[in-house]
């Protein structure tokens, strides 16, 4: 099934058809400079979401320093004007009384379908708020654990804001997260991912480390299959011949459309192996693992296609 062509056969606004034909003017932009904050922040769109996402970040900050816990950012500030609909933050400690810290503040759990596709994770929502927050427990996509969280607080460096500092990962966990979101959850990559990974590459990423780390969950199979796919997209990316990978160049060049999705079918050597796997190291997810690889996510991936094209067209600002 050529899922591209059932995402665009399902397109019926021209906002939505505008924000996918302007992706590859964006990426463009993207690639001419490396941070585009400065040319795009006087957008009065970009700025608002901005501020609201600042304001969401340092109550996120604060409500961690009040309950002693440690957080992370992560998915949420790139080299460019990205914001999305969502603050990710990793939480050690009490997930619990974190929650009932932003409670206190105004906030109140979210419930809805990606709840139940995703029990590692919950959501916290304030009508004062454009910004939702999600709270993990561990580095996981649909419930599975790609990356430890020690490992991810391992790996992690300080980010300024301006008025405070967060921490994010660093190039190593970003990559991963980039390699585990595409794997285990989205199934595609955009031109601004792609621009963002050019970005981490360029920056310097320690391959030994980013395999060692999806090795110690048992996916490194599928961490070579996303530089594969990064790979098939050389008329895109600038990097290829930095990525760990023999320099067997895609000799037919193809004219991808973004998202550029995977064909799932080859995703599923990387499932078994790790299901398998996991059974040896007695992980107790293996049969929530059976139930997201094949049945939830064919039926996110093949079914529901118009709402998942909502999101992805939603969080490129500069395309707007």
């Amino acid at each position: 099934m050529n899922i591209n062509k059932k995402i665009f056969d399902n397109v019926d606004s021209p906002d939505e058809l505008k924000a996918l034909s302007q992706e590859k003017i964006f990426f463009k932009k993207v690639i001419q400079k490396n941070d585009l904050t400065d040319t795009i922040i006087e957008k009065n769109n970009f700025l608002n979401k901005w501020t609201d996402y600042k304001e969401v970040a340092k109550i996120a900050v604060d409500t961690a320093d009040l309950n002693e816990n440690k957080i992370i950012f992560i998915k949420s500030f790139r080299n460019f004007p990205y914001i999305d609909d969502d603050l990710d933050i990793v939480v050690k400690g009490s997930t619990k009384k974190y929650g009932k810290s932003l409670e206190k503040l105004g906030f109140t759990k979210k419930q809805s379908w990606a709840s139940f596709r995703e029990p590692l994770k919950r959501h916290y929502v304030n009508s004062k708020y454009d910004t939702v927050i999600h709270i993990h427990k561990q580095g996981s996509w649909n419930g599975i654990i790609a990356i430890d969280i020690d490992d991810v607080f391992r790996n992690s460096i300080e980010k300024d804001l301006g008025d405070f500092s967060v921490i994010i990962p660093n190039n190593d966990i970003e990559f991963l997260i980039q390699a585990a979101q595409f794997i285990f959850e989205d199934y595609y990559i955009t031109l601004g991912s792609l621009a963002y990974i050019q970005y981490l590459i360029k920056g310097g990423v320690n391959w030994r480390n980013v395999f060692s780390l999806a090795e110690k969950q048992n996916w490194k199979s599928g961490l070579y299959l996303f530089l594969k796919f990064l790979q098939e997209n050389y008329e895109i990316l600038e990097v290829p011949n930095l990525l760990p990978l023999k320099k067997n160049i895609v000799k037919e060049q193809k004219e991808h459309l973004y998202p550029n999705f995977i064909n799932y079918k080859r995703l599923f050597p990387t499932y078994i192996r790790k299901m398998k796997r996991d059974l040896t190291s007695k992980t107790k997810n293996v049969v929530w693992q059976l139930m997201i690889y094949f049945f939830i996510t064919p039926v996110w991936k093949y079914f529901l296609p118009k709402y998942r094209l909502k999101k992805f067209y939603n969080k490129n600002i500069a395309s707007n």
